[in-house]
């Protein structure tokens, strides 16, 4: 069978072990992080923080971010959608990306992303996002967004 460029045999795990242990001999020692240099949260079972946007308005959206020196919901975090919410219309100051965990997000423009897409927008851009199930988001965001109204209708469905 092979693996990775490599032939392997009955005897191949015995030779794994011995790469592995010189990979390891070579290495350069590394300290241990301290605890309060790490955080694990996992997102199945993780508390999320209700989103409150600036002006007040909290839609029953939330957050799981680890990173306390930025605002709550820019750079990286988890952003879970309850089902039926529709985010307020926004521009986006700086790039947005995200990755769709579980469910599914109705774009204003009719695109329908789902489980598996990885999305970018670019600095300007302007939308706003439908969940019909619910769901669950990977997303690192450069900059607080723009809300451009407090009124939001739901992104016409297919």
């Amino acid at each position: 069978m092979a693996a990775a460029g490599f032939v392997l045999n009955e005897g191949a795990g015995c030779g794994i072990q011995r790469a592995i242990q010189n990979h390891q001999q070579k290495a350069r020692p590394m300290k241990p992080i301290a605890p309060q240099d790490r955080r694990i949260a996992n997102i199945h079972d993780a508390s999320f923080q209700p989103f409150v946007y600036p002006d007040g308005v909290a839609l029953g959206d939330a957050v799981l971010q680890h990173d306390t020196d930025l605002p709550l919901g820019v750079g990286f975090h988890v952003y879970r959608m309850p089902a039926g919410m529709v985010t307020r219309s926004h521009r986006h100051n700086g790039h947005e990306q995200f990755l769709i965990l579980e469910g599914e997000l109705h774009e204003s423009d009719g695109t329908i992303l789902r489980a598996g897409d990885l999305v970018f927008y670019a600095n300007g851009t302007e939308h706003n996002s439908y969940t019909p199930e619910g769901c669950l988001l990977a997303v690192h965001i450069a900059g607080p967004e723009t809300t451009l109204d407090s009124e939001t209708p739901a992104p016409q469905k297919p």
